[in-house]
């Protein structure tokens, strides 16, 4: 894709998208500047023309975009919203069909204009790092062929599991639907 650079924020330019990609590389670039700009030591002032500008160019490709991944962090960023159930709805107001956010305490999806809300269940927390994409992937891996509120729990359980390791999540399916289990 070609990029030309158009806005400053602070000390760094924020790439502007001038022809459109795969809609999943739009993803990873919101995502990139999303952790990019939060990470800076930008003012206040750059960081919301920083935002603007990530969320104006961004918004032709949420609208073609089926699932959006965010953590608790980069949903409120983005919307301004604490609150995850109204952060999700305007997220999904962007054009994604399905919305999905991990946060401290488990996994919220908004699909369907419904909300599923499933906790972790785990002993005890040994790696958190990869848990949004544990949970995106295994999220829709379920969805392929269930509805949003078995693919939550189903999100919820793999994602549990992989917290109790500082690995990728390396459990069978069993082992997964066995925990989904106790979320019934």
């Amino acid at each position: 894709h070609q990029e030309e650079k158009s806005v400053s924020s602070g000390n760094e330019e924020i790439p502007k998208i001038t022809e459109p990609p795969q809609a999943i590389h739009y993803l990873l670039v919101v995502r990139w500047d999303t952790n990019r700009v939060i990470k800076s030591n930008t003012s206040i002032a750059n960081l919301e023309i920083g935002i603007q500008n990530i969320i104006d160019r961004e918004n032709e490709a949420l609208a073609m975009t089926h699932y959006l991944k965010a953590d608790a962090v980069e949903a409120e960023f983005l919307t301004g919203e604490s609150d995850l159930v109204a952060a999700a709805k305007i997220l999904g107001a962007y054009g994604p069909k399905e919305v999905i956010i991990t946060h401290k305490d488990g996994v919220l999806v908004y699909a369907d204009n419904e909300i599923f809300q499933e906790p972790f269940k785990l002993k005890k927390i040994i790696g958190r790092s990869g848990r949004g994409d544990t949970c995106g992937a295994s999220y829709v891996f379920m969805r392929l062929t269930s509805n949003p509120e078995t693919a939550t729990k189903w999100a919820a359980a793999a994602t549990s599991i992989k917290m109790e390791s500082d690995t990728p999540l390396k459990k069978d399916k069993e082992t997964i639907q066995n925990l989904v289990k106790k979320y019934n």
